[in-house]
């Protein structure tokens, strides 16, 4: 019975001894706030990580706290709309350091890229032909169910009777059929019989 009591005493001293070492060893922290760089406003969300592993969200005031051990460590700060921040600090036994964390906006805008009729990847600005793109969301937003009502967003265009015009110019001739072309997938969407475009054919959910 004495023996018991004995091996319980040092199993309670054994995981005493434990928790004190933990305890010290991630006694260093580092507390930081997230700001936009340039109106000073903080950034609620923003992601933090601490050397590849331990992520935090910055809080409803900006700021994040780490508990670290001693010694060297990386940080990273992300969000959508700004630049990474990448940086490295040291914790000495004990310190507690604050971090300010100034994050930059990057409004780099991409460039828009069209298929033109060389079917080779061009941008808008180097086409050397009259060309509109037409923006997913005007589709989306218009609820189109054909073709042409789409075309007659197009400024310049309009569709009457089912027959393209482009300013003014008629688009089809009887017996030669629909001087307009249209392609979906590389496939004309022209009929064989009177050649002209059947609008129906645009798959206007996609």
């Amino acid at each position: 019975m004495s023996y018991l009591k004995i091996m319980y005493k040092s199993k309670s001293k054994f995981v005493l001894l434990l928790a004190l070492f933990c305890s010290k060893l991630f006694s260093q922290s580092i507390t930081g706030i997230v700001i936009d760089e340039k109106n000073n406003d903080t950034l609620v969300g923003a992601i933090v990580q601490i050397d590849g592993g331990k992520v935090l969200n910055a809080d409803l005031k900006g700021s994040f706290t780490f508990k670290l051990s001693e010694g060297k460590h990386n940080i990273m700060c992300k969000m959508i709309g700004y630049d990474i921040y990448n940086n490295s600090f040291h914790l000495t036994a004990g310190e507690t350091k604050f971090l300010k964390i100034n994050l930059k906006g990057d409004n780099s805008a991409l460039d828009e890229v069209v298929v033109s009729a060389g079917k080779h990847e061009q941008k808008l600005s180097e086409v050397t032909v009259s060309m509109e793109v037409i923006k997913p969301s005007l589709v989306e937003n218009k609820n189109f169910t054909s073709g042409d009502a789409l075309m007659n967003q197009v400024p310049g265009v309009t569709v009457s009777d089912g027959q393209p015009s482009i300013r003014g110019g008629s688009g089809f001739t009887y017996g030669a059929g629909s001087r307009v072309l249209m392609l979906v997938d590389d496939m004309p969407m022209i009929t064989a019989d009177a050649g002209d475009i059947k609008w129906n054919f645009y798959p206007s959910k996609i």
